[in-house]
């Protein structure tokens, strides 16, 4: 599948680099400095209290318009940012799954995104260490697993394709 991860802090590092591991096609979108550390050294995680590092290099773009084309966008942005995010992936064709915790509901996501919005929220936690090497922990499954869905009714197709 190709993906692009919109937002390159800690769960956009962390699930871009397992889903490119995984064999997906990533394309990275991040500004100024985050932007050059993953065109100069990738992206770079390990589990939390691990010394084996990851290393994983994808396409890096500052606009998600450069990136081509993408069966997806996963948006792993702060709940804040979203309002400035919708504009730019409402001009897109592709499938959002938006992975933002929010608890004022889905509205104004599905006026920009229609039938294309799928929702999730990660199952991880992470931090950026001083090496500038994600350190990640994944959440137990009883306890916080990753969640992809419709934003209304039983999973679709498309949910069980993500």
């Amino acid at each position: 599948m190709r993906i692009t991860i919109f937002g390159a802090g800690a769960m956009g590092t962390l699930y871009g680099a397992r889903l490119a591991s995984a064999g997906h096609a990533i394309t990275m979108v991040a500004r100024g400095a985050r932007r050059s550390a993953i065109e100069q050294g990738g992206l770079k995680v390990r589990p939390r209290g691990k010394t084996r590092t990851i290393e994983v290099r994808v396409p890096v773009v500052e606009r998600i318009e450069d990136g081509g084309p993408a069966d997806a966008v996963l948006v792993l942005v702060r709940a804040h940012q979203v309002g400035a995010v919708l504009p730019l992936l409402a001009a897109q064709p592709n499938q959002v799954v938006m992975m933002v915790n929010v608890a004022s509901g889905y509205g104004a996501w599905r006026v920009a995104l229609g039938a294309r919005l799928v929702v999730g929220f990660p199952g991880a936690t992470g931090r950026f260490a001083e090496d500038g090497v994600l350190e990640h922990e994944i959440a137990p499954r009883l306890v916080q697993p990753t969640v992809i869905g419709e934003p209304e009714g039983p999973p679709t197709p498309r949910v069980h394709a993500f």
